[in-house]
Parts: structure tokens; C-alpha cells; sequence
């Protein structure tokens, strides 16, 4: 095809879709927060413990130690570090996770590395996930009572974008 059939096929449609009658789409009545929103919905599986819990723990926490790119042992340092690397993986912005929850995970710090060597064990993982699943389902049920009502943008409030920095909220009132 030469380059000036091209360009009359590609005017055609330019001029088919010009002259096409235009449908206006639907108009939702209802724009209520619930028809916005509708229900909560995920597609995460329920957290429950697997028979193979234990082997896959055991398994992924050998062969972190024999084919990790350091060669690092999991030891109390190294658990440290895995468990504020997965806090902030799951709340990178410290907006979910309250300075109460934090607190309640320290008594993992030292012990993921012995749970997993030893024992095969996934709680706290699931304990930990579990518990945001249920700030973010707060945060979710926070804003849309939030939004039943007219929002005014007469004050002189202001919003912090980058939380990444700043502490976890000392409570829901604060993480609201």
C-alpha cells in the first residue's frame, strides 16, 4: 500500500467516525457514596495456616542462608531488619499501622530468625498482615462516613503527602 492510500483510508475513518451519530452514555442517578463505592471487595485469600506452613518456612529460611548473594546467616540482626523491612512494605507512608501495633510486633524482632529455622513458623507473619488488613478496613470505613457529607475547602488545613519520615500515628483518631 503506498503511503497515499494510507492516508485516504485514515481520513475515511477520521471522516466515517466524524459523521457517526454520537450516543451519550448512561447517566448513573443514584451518586450516592454506597453506588460509588459499593461493598468491600478483595481478592486476598483468607490468611488460615497451611498443613505446609512448616516445610515452606523451614525451606525459604535455608536456602536464604545457604544462597543469599552475602551469604548471611539469619540471626537476631538480620531478624530485626526483616521485620521493619516488612512493616514498611505494607505501610511504606506510616498510615495504617498505629505506634500500639508497632509495639506489639517487637516481641518478634529478635525471634523470626529462630521461629523460622527452628520451628517453621508463619504467625507472625500472618499476625502482622492480619492486623493491616484490618487499619486499612478502618481507614476504608473512616473515609467513607468522611464523604457522606459536602467536603469545605475554606480552612486552612493541610495534608502531609510524603508520611514516609514521620511516626506511625499514636492512634486511629491520629491516623484519621
Amino acid at each position: 500500500m503506498k503511503q497515499s492510500d494510507v492516508m485516504r483510508l485514515f481520513l475515511s475513518i477520521l471522516i466515517l467516525a466524524a459523521l457517526s451519530p454520537l450516543q451519550a452514555p448512561a447517566v448513573q442517578e443514584d451518586l450516592s457514596i454506597d453506588s460509588i463505592f459499593g461493598d468491600k471487595h478483595t481478592n486476598a485469600a483468607p490468611l488460615v495456616p497451611s498443613p505446609y506452613d512448616r516445610n515452606a518456612v523451614s525451606l525459604v529460611g535455608e536456602i536464604l542462608q545457604r544462597s543469599h548473594y552475602r551469604g548471611q546467616k539469619l540471626n537476631d540482626e538480620v531478624s530485626s531488619e526483616f521485620l521493619d523491612r516488612y512493616l514498611d512494605a505494607l505501610d511504606p507512608q506510616h498510615l495504617y499501622f498505629l505506634q500500639s501495633d508497632e509495639q506489639e510486633f517487637e516481641r518478634y524482632r529478635t525471634r523470626l530468625d529462630d521461629l523460622v529455622l527452628e520451628e517453621g513458623e508463619s504467625l507472625p507473619a500472618r499476625t502482622i498482615f492480619r492486623r493491616f488488613r484490618q487499619r486499612v478496613d478502618q481507614q476504608y470505613d473512616y473515609v467513607r462516613e468522611l464523604l457522606k457529607e459536602p467536603l469545605e475547602f475554606t480552612g486552612e488545613d493541610s495534608y502531609l503527602l510524603n508520611r514516609k519520615d514521620e511516626p506511625r500515628p499514636k492512634d486511629l483518631a491520629e491516623a484519621h
